[in-house]
């Protein structure tokens, strides 16, 4: 027979269940919304600010999208739709345009908005578009003194987030107020740098945002942009890389039947001067000078071609060190071609090249003779800081960096002050990050530098850490020298 519980013992668990069900109850889920944040029109008469409303609405892509009931549009995506329309900056004030451009990215709303400026003030105006409606749904303004200009779009992201009815978590509120620079220089840097990448101009967006950072080294958007980039440009080397030894292993498989161009042989000597693959590069325009009979001299432009092989194939033999046989080779193209209309400059050319030889063998004579100093570690501080400065002006990366190497191996050697050592491995770091577009490599040089420096407020130290700032790089050696 089962035991009745007592009446308060029932009523007691009772309300146990109703309040755990009550505490159990899931929260309101809130509906995803897709929104579409285009460049804010620069509505002010200060050319200073010309590419601000593209930084701008980056930065509030770059908080927005913390919010995870906000999709956002990608910038690249609603940028291409931009330039397919054809749309001018009526976009920034037209709300049927808006909406068009809204359907068009499949976003449900819309921000427009503009920039006013009357110096020192500066105001940002922004509307809130439901695409399907055309309606404006939020319209807001915020305006302040221009050096508060990181603290005026924290205000503005908060108040576009309250016009769309979203309840951010704390997380989400951290990550959305997290300022990136207080600095408003740094800020018109970073604009410009994203006005440049829309044009392609990233030679000119990576100076931009090295700019940036030069005016705040903890300026993790434009950090983190430029990193982006430059990660871009290594995977795109390294993809030219594998596409380069690809080719130039076809070309030299079928170097036999192939069809011998102009653009064929100037290919093959960037490859081969770009890989410093001399010797390679000395037996491929040897093999095209034995297929020389291929060659049909009527033609024109491959007379020209011919004296361009024998003298890729001198340069490489140059670059090699073996200065016979780059002579050699200028010396062959006049006895065998005596009738081409180019024997003239071939020999003027190699007057030129007897007449600098002296120069080069010196130049190369030294470099050798530092290299085994350094093999033997009979070599002084002097002759290592000067030794890195010659293998970069003699374009000898390569060497170069091994020849740091094997200093940083041997160290500091007795008798040396710390102000010698400092210095030397000052110099060798300056120029080792000249010879190497790895910034892995680059990160590793100014970090052991800056580890082992004995003067932390030095001008060499404080000249690694504006290399840091002013190259954008994240890598340890921040975490060394400081926030």
């Amino acid at each position: 027979m089962r035991k009745m519980l007592p009446i308060s013992c029932s009523v007691l668990m009772a309300q146990f269940v109703f309040v755990g069900a009550v505490i159990a109850a899931p929260p309101a889920v809130q509906i995803k919304k897709t929104l579409a944040i285009a460049d804010f029109a620069n509505n002010s008469k200060n050319e200073t600010y010309s590419s601000l409303g593209k930084g701008l609405a980056d930065m509030l892509i770059t908080d927005l999208s913390n919010v995870s009931v906000l999709q956002i549009v990608e910038r690249k995506n609603l940028e291409k739709l931009i330039n397919e329309l054809k749309l001018s900056e009526t976009i920034y004030i037209d709300t049927a345009t808006a909406q068009k451009v809204g359907r068009g990215i499949g976003a449900e709303y819309m921000l427009v908005g503009a920039i006013t400026s009357v110096e020192p003030e500066i105001r940002l105006d922004a509307r809130i578009i439901e695409v399907e409606s055309a309606k404006i749904v939020r319209a807001e303004q915020v305006s302040g003194k221009s050096d508060t200009f990181f603290a005026l779009e924290k205000e503005l992201a908060d108040k576009l987030i309250q016009g769309l009815s979203v309840k951010l978590t704390t997380t989400e509120q951290l990550s959305v107020h997290q300022v990136a620079t207080k600095d408003f220089q740094a800020i018109l840097h970073y604009s410009n740098a994203i006005a440049a990448i829309d044009v392609g101009n990233t030679e000119m967006a990576q100076q931009e945002l090295r700019n940036a950072l030069s005016k705040d080294g903890q300026f993790g958007l434009a950090a983190a942009k430029l990193r982006e980039m430059l990660s871009a440009v290594k995977q795109y080397s390294l993809a030219a890389d594998m596409a380069d030894d690809k080719w130039i292993k076809d070309v030299n498989e079928h170097i036999d039947s192939i069809h011998i161009t102009g653009d064929l042989v100037s290919r093959a000597f960037s490859i081969y001067q770009s890989k410093r693959r001399f010797a390679d590069g000395v037996a491929f325009f040897d093999r095209l000078i034995s297929l020389k009979a291929n060659l049909d001299l009527s033609v024109e432009g491959n007379s020209w071609l011919l004296y361009g092989i024998y003298s890729y194939a001198s340069s490489m033999a140059d670059q090699m060190g073996d200065y016979e046989k780059a002579y050699k080779y200028r010396e062959r193209y006049i006895q065998e071609n005596p009738g081409s209309m180019y024997v003239k400059r071939a020999t003027e050319d190699l007057a030129r090249y007897l007449q600098n030889l002296p120069g080069e063998q010196a130049k190369r004579k030294k470099l050798l003779e530092l290299t085994e100093k350094m093999q033997s570690g009979n070599i002084t501080t002097r002759e290592v800081g000067d030794g890195a400065s010659s293998f970069y002006y003699a374009q000898r990366y390569e060497d170069g960096l091994a020849f740091v190497d094997k200093a940083i191996t041997i160290g500091k050697k007795l008798g040396d002050s710390e102000e010698e050592y400092d210095e030397m491995r000052f110099q060798l770091v300056k120029y080792a990050i000249r010879m190497t577009a790895d910034i892995d490599v680059v990160c590793r040089y100014i970090m052991w530098y800056l580890k082992e420096t004995k003067f932390p407020e030095g001008y060499n130290a404080r000249s690694m850490r504006g290399i840091i700032q002013s190259r954008g790089l994240q890598c340890a050696a921040v975490q060394a020298v400081g926030k």
